[in-house]
């Protein structure tokens, strides 16, 4: 009833716990809500909706995400598909991460992204680290994506140097050289062999941290994510 009321102060909070509960009986009501005529409500409602993983409402949220001119509810239903894990919607998804202007925004886009294709604890873990050390946060990351790679890099005597580099870079706080040569090393990679989604998404993040390194930090932190979640060699 709290939901369905006029107040939408307070039918937001009403939908945020329906979320929280992790009750089947919250789907029904919290559909509805996609339709309620404060767009606040609409938002919290496909949150809440990825939160209790109600698989019935992807089509009605791509469909809604495609056409949506709003930008929190853009926002609200990328964050709901990435919290379903919907790969369908990768590209979309990208596609507003890179005209989005906002920082907040552009991180819970990313953060949705990192959902999609993995656990997204990795990708908040390096999102504190960015914070507070940026340089070193790199660093640490492509040393783990290093020993991942092994006896690939012994094969591969230029991208074994580059990649020392790049570690190097970041160690050193030089991060715009360490996100150009990031840039290079992820384009040297053999994309097409890849996940398409995962493919897709380092070549927009090269693309990003390329042109704007560490003012779009967003980009930094999703590439970092996503080699480390998707190379296994």
């Amino acid at each position: 009833r709290v939901l369905e009321g006029n107040d939408p102060a307070l039918s937001v909070i009403a939908a945020w716990a329906l979320g929280r509960s992790g009750s089947q009986l919250a789907l029904e009501p919290l559909r509805r809500a996609l339709n309620s005529p404060y767009r606040s409500v609409q938002a919290h409602a496909a949150r809440s909706l990825g939160t209790l993983g109600d698989e019935e409402v992807i089509p009605i949220l791509q469909q809604r995400l495609a056409r949506e001119s709003d930008r929190g509810l853009q926002s609200a239903y990328a964050a709901a598909l990435g919290k379903l894990r919907v790969r369908e919607s990768t590209v979309t998804i990208l596609n507003l991460l890179q005209d989005e202007q906002d920082a907040e925004r552009r991180m819970e886009l990313a953060l949705a992204l990192a959902r999609i294709i993995d656990d997204e604890n990795e990708f908040i873990q390096l999102l504190r680290g960015m914070r507070s050390d940026p340089g070193t946060t790199a660093a640490q990351a492509l040393t783990n994506l290093r020993r991942k790679l092994g006896q690939a890099l012994a094969e591969d005597d230029e991208m074994k140097t580059q990649l020392e580099q790049c570690i190097l870079d970041f160690s050193r706080q030089d991060l715009n050289r360490g996100c150009t040569r990031l840039a290079e090393i992820i384009l040297h990679l053999p994309l097409e062999q890849m996940d398409q989604a995962e493919a897709q998404i380092l070549r927009n993040c090269a693309a990003g941290i390329k042109h704007y390194a560490t003012d779009r930090i967003d980009c930094l932190i999703l590439a970092l994510h996503i080699l480390n979640m998707s190379i296994c060699v």
